[in-house]
């Protein structure tokens, strides 16, 4: 099944890897049943991990159907081809699986992935209030001023802007304000992701095991 964001191309294979027929599929939870539900049980999927694929395997899988999930990277080094389309690709993946030849990758459970949703806001949270961090130490060396502090605590550095010249010191202030907003956003999120976490023992068990590993804890 080759994703896209409205309908995606679906190819079915027999077991030698040739194609025996296709169709359009559109990206709507009635569609999906309606076009895999007659082969449940003896029909294997597989598509690449783009974002609806872990939906798509969510639907299907009551079902009766083996969703397989691979990385596109993996998928264009075992089937690199001049020519590339939905329908190219569906065929594809489709000989992949009937020779056992599909790259799947682990399908996390339900609960992890909703978990994976708040540490990838997270990340992409402290990359961004890193960004902030290399303005303000950027508008500080302009002006000859060097700060002491690194990452969430350059907000200790108002007296510094405040030394700056008038159009300086406005965006110096604005930006400490958006650094400082962002670490209660990230505290908050902690907070909010370590009660969710308590939820499920086996997790924080298997996050204390992490922990011991050098370089991780």
């Amino acid at each position: 099944l080759d994703i896209a964001r409205n309908d995606s191309r679906a190819a079915w294979s027999d077991t030698d890897g040739n194609i025996v027929r296709e169709r359009k599929v559109m990206m709507t939870r009635d569609a999906l049943i309606d076009t895999f539900a007659k082969d449940a049980g003896r029909t294997l999927l597989g598509c690449e991990a783009t974002g609806k694929a872990f939906w798509i395997h969510d639907v299907l899988s009551p079902l009766g159907i083996e969703l397989r999930i691979a990385p596109p990277n993996r998928l264009k080094v075992i089937y690199e081809t001049c020519y590339k389309t939905d329908k190219i690709d569906a065929r594809k993946m489709a000989q992949l699986l009937a020779k056992d030849l599909f790259p799947a990758v682990w399908i996390p459970p339900a609960h992890l992935r909703d978990l994976r949703e708040m540490t990838r806001l997270r990340a992409q949270m402290v990359r961004a209030r890193s960004q902030w961090v290399c303005r303000h130490h950027a508008l500080l060396s302009r002006w000859g001023v060097n700060s002491p502090n690194h990452g969430g605590e350059v907000v200790e550095d108002q007296g510094l802007v405040d030394s700056l010249g008038a159009g300086a010191r406005i965006a110096g202030t604005e930006v400490l304000r958006l650094v400082g907003d962002l670490n209660d956003r990230i505290r908050l999120l902690d907070r909010k992701a370590r009660a969710e976490i308590r939820k499920f023992p086996d997790f924080q068990r298997q996050i204390h095991l992490l922990m011991t590993i050098p370089g991780v804890g």
